[in-house]
C-alpha cells in the first residue's frame, strides 16, 4: 500500500522517502531465487540512490524492531510466514496489529492444533504463524462436544501455573460447540498450553492463529 513517508538511512545522513504503492515481488528477495517453504520473511526499505527500494529478508530486525539486524541502512516494515508450498500467508498490518485472512487461506495455513482432546496442560507450537520477536498472539478457539456433558476448554500461556486461564465452556449437548477470539502472552518459543475436561467423554479443541502484535 501506500507510504506517506518513511525516513530511511544511509551511510552518512537519513532521509525521508514515499512510496505511491504497488506490489513488492520476488525481485526482492534477497540473494535473488524463491520463497522457501515453511519460513519466515522480513520487509525492509531503504534508499536506493535517492528512491525507496525494498528487500525481502530471512534477518530478523533489530531488538528495537526498527531496523534490519546488522544493518541499519534498512527500515523494518513487517514480516510474513510461507506456507509448505512457499506461498505468503495473506495478512494485513495495521500499526503493530497483524490479521490473517482466514478466507484467503487453506483451513490448514493457520491451524495450529487440530481437533485435539489433552486433559492435562499440553504445549500448542505457535511459531510458524507467530514471528520470532512477538509474544503476543490472537487466538481463535473452537470447543465441541463428543458427548452428552457438560465440558470446558482451557487455554494459557505454556509454562505459567497461575489459577487463572482463559475458559471455553459447552452445555450438556452431543455436538455443541462454542467459539472464542482472544489475545494472549505466548512463551519465549510462542508457545500456548491446552487441556479439556472428560466428563463422560473428552471434548476436541482446535486452534488457529489469527494474528499477532509486533
Amino acid at each position: 500500500g501506500v507510504i506517506a513517508g518513511v525516513n530511511v538511512y544511509g551511510s552518512t545522513a537519513s532521509k525521508v522517502l514515499s512510496y505511491a504503492g504497488g506490489t513488492i515481488g520476488a525481485s526482492k528477495i534477497q540473494g535473488g531465487g524463491n520463497l522457501a517453504n515453511s519460513d519466515w520473511y522480513y520487509v525492509y526499505a531503504y534508499n536506493n540512490g535517492g528512491t525507496i527500494d525494498f528487500e525481502i529478508s530471512t534477518t530478523e530486525p533489530s531488538g528495537s524492531r526498527l531496523v534490519k539486524n546488522g544493518d541499519s541502512t534498512r527500515v523494518y516494515l513487517g514480516c510474513f510466514p510461507t506456507t509448505s508450498a512457499g506461498a505468503p500467508i495473506p495478512l494485513r498490518k495495521s500499526g503493530n496489529r497483524v490479521v490473517y485472512r482466514h478466507s484467503g487461506s487453506a483451513v490448514a495455513d493457520t491451524r495450529v492444533l487440530n481437533t485435539s482432546s489433552a486433559t492435562s496442560n499440553t504445549a500448542v507450537d505457535c511459531a510458524a504463524l507467530v514471528p520470532p520477536h512477538s509474544r503476543l498472539a490472537t487466538i481463535r478457539a473452537e470447543l465441541v462436544n463428543t458427548a452428552g456433558a457438560i465440558n470446558s476448554g482451557f487455554i494459557r500461556t505454556e509454562g505459567d501455573s497461575g489459577a487463572d486461564e482463559i475458559t471455553l465452556s459447552l452445555p450438556n449437548v452431543v455436538a455443541a460447540s462454542t467459539t472464542l477470539i482472544f489475545d494472549i502472552e505466548t512463551d519465549a518459543d510462542q508457545d500456548v498450553a491446552y487441556r479439556v475436561s472428560n466428563n463422560s467423554s473428552a471434548p476436541t479443541l482446535t486452534l488457529w492463529v489469527a494474528g499477532f502484535y509486533e
